[in-house]
């Protein structure tokens, strides 16, 4: 309930100062996927116990993907000239002939059903994130930009790629829609929702609405890199504290925990293995990065670069003979 408010104030303001970041391909299949998710999420009882589980396993694993994103990915990857903030199309958008996908495994399997497939691939994120958010608050964000990142960003050609800032804003937007639903179907559900538990949350939307736009003002540049170690702490402080009051001696609870982490861990490490190092082999023979960042080409630093090639002094003897 609290997300419905904090995410769509922030929405609002995404929306009124920087609607560019906002993918409206990525934001409308996610909501929709998302809203059956969390339709069928409510109808699944949980007890408190296992929400807590999941949910302090869901936020360590988002923490490993992004801290893997941000500490390993980034520091490998050849950077692209095109920037990914211009791919608003969607899927469909990749059929455009200006992209090129012989090089590409995904297109080899799927073919021209290559968008289908993606899109397929988003509204199974969704609807696992949305199942996540009927019982957590929270899930078809964190999807969402994981989707981006690991599934969109690493089988789309070069300049089809989603920025974090676009992945973000769309993020934020979805998860508004899918705070929004549940709440009114926590309401029309039979004895909706005790007055308590609104009061808590009317005392809330002010701290929520005004701390939020607050907050930003935090994520300066400046600060990413210590905001991003302050997050990983936490998420490992969240987990040992959990672990210690709550979990105790729960040995299947602990294997439960140990085996997403495994699985998630092993996942990232295949992504690496497959699309991440053939990603910096290929940057690596197509281009050579200079001190400032930039690229320049291959055959600068060649030792016979002023040396004229053959097809240059033929057309040198056409001149001079006409």
């Amino acid at each position: 309930m609290i997300q419905s408010v904090g995410m769509t104030a922030a929405s609002f303001l995404i929306l009124y100062s920087k609607p560019h970041f906002c993918n409206s391909w990525l934001i409308m299949w996610f909501s929709f996927s998302s809203m059956i998710g969390v339709m069928l999420g409510l109808e699944v009882y949980m007890s408190p116990f296992v929400v807590n589980v999941t949910f302090t396993t869901a936020v360590v694993c988002f923490a490993i993907a992004f801290g893997y994103r941000n500490l390993i990915v980034a520091k490998h990857r050849v950077q692209s000239h095109r920037h990914g903030d211009a791919m608003l199309g969607g899927a469909w958008a990749l059929l455009d002939p200006k992209f090129e996908f012989r090089n590409l495994f995904v297109y080899k399997i799927f073919g021209r059903f290559f968008p289908y497939a993606l899109t397929g691939f988003a509204c199974v994120f969704g609807l696992i994130g949305g199942i996540l958010t009927s019982k957590l608050g929270s899930g078809a964000d964190m999807l969402a930009y994981i989707f981006g990142i690991f599934i969109w960003n690493a089988c789309v050609p070069e300049g089809a790629e989603m920025s974090t800032n676009m992945l973000t804003a769309s993020s934020v937007l979805i998860m508004a829609v899918c705070s929004i639903f549940g709440t009114f179907l926590r309401e029309l559900n039979a004895g909706g929702i005790c007055a308590e538990v609104k009061l808590c949350w009317a005392a809330c939307i002010p701290v929520v609405v005004l701390g939020a736009p607050l907050g930003s003002l935090l994520l300066t540049p400046a600060l990413t890199e210590v905001l991003q170690i302050c997050f990983y702490v936490l998420c490992a402080v969240q987990l040992a504290s959990f672990g210690i009051l709550k979990i105790k001696g729960n040995v299947f609870a602990w294997i439960i925990v140990i085996l997403v982490i495994v699985l998630m861990s092993s996942s990232l490490l295949l992504h690496f293995l497959l699309v991440v190092r053939s990603e910096t082999r290929k940057g690596g023979r197509d281009k050579v990065a200079t001190n400032d960042g930039r690229f320049a080409d291959p055959r600068a630093n060649h030792p016979h670069k002023d040396i004229p090639s053959k097809r240059s002094e033929e057309l040198s003897r056409a001149e001079v003979g006409a």
